[in-house]
């Protein structure tokens, strides 16, 4: 492993697809011994997007080449080239993830409230509550606590979510 300027020690780099509202995007992910971290590559650096604190963290399979990873701040799908290579993504996570709270003292199993993962646009041709067809008059917004894609008229409603940092 590799060990970066802040002490923080490289466990696992590479690139994964990223499940985004709009279109996949692939992204440099980077497993330190305490974070996630993914950003793009540019010419010689990286602008980082996020980081997450393992503590927080928890990471599934989902698909043959998909697994989830869910976080207090952001919770997303990520797309491997290979079961393998996914499977590889997931052991090294969930690893490092009981080593982080089995060192804070706490359970391994992290029971916290995640962030919801967010429905893609294109699978959602109409509200998932009204069933109002989406259009250019109609559009579409992603509800931050079940991540399903509702229209306007929905989104109205406001609740407040603990554990979104505003």
């Amino acid at each position: 492993a590799l060990s970066g300027e802040s002490g923080k020690k490289l466990l696992r780099e590479g690139n994964l697809k990223k499940v985004c509202r709009r279109k996949n995007k692939t992204f440099r992910f980077y497993l330190f011994d305490d974070a996630l971290m993914y950003g793009v590559e540019m010419a010689s650096t990286t602008q980082f997007h996020r980081s997450m604190n393992l503590l927080s963290c928890n990471v599934i399979p989902s698909t043959e080449v998909g697994m989830v990873i869910r976080s207090e701040e952001k919770s997303f799908v990520t797309l491997a080239e290979s079961q393998r290579e996914r499977d590889e993504w997931v052991n090294a996570i969930q690893a490092q993830i009981r080593i982080c709270r089995e060192g804070a003292g706490l359970p391994a199993e992290d029971v916290a409230a995640h962030a919801a993962v967010w429905t893609p646009d294109a699978d959602a041709d109409v509200c998932s509550l009204t069933g109002k067809e989406f259009s250019v008059f109609v559009r579409r917004h992603h509800c931050r606590l079940c991540g399903r894609v509702v229209c306007a008229e929905v989104s109205k409603a406001k609740l407040e979510i603990p554990w979104i940092a505003k």
